[in-house]
């Protein structure tokens, strides 16, 4: 259990790459680097890459929601779900 939950990804600090608001997507780069083993058993931080169209959620309840602008460069945290 131990090794399948070191893999197990949940949240992952982001920083926005663009912004679509008619579908309420954004295209964010991971802000931090993964440990590789390299062949000689040394380790490497590599880069992330860019994932594309992550929905945005907005808080809602009572009907309300609140909304913020989005502009790239901002910070995020994109969370992830399992089925």
């Amino acid at each position: 259990i131990k090794s399948a939950l070191a893999v197990l990804w949940t949240n992952l600090p982001c920083i926005v790459d663009s912004y679509d608001p008619d579908k309420q997507t954004v295209s964010v780069t991971p802000a931090i680097q993964i440990p590789v083993m390299r062949e000689d058993g040394s380790m490497e931080l590599v880069d992330l890459p860019l994932i594309p169209d992550v929905p945005v959620c907005w808080p809602k309840a009572g009907g309300f929601a609140l909304t913020f602008p989005v502009k790239r460069g901002d910070e995020c945290l994109v969370h992830f779900s399992s089925r």
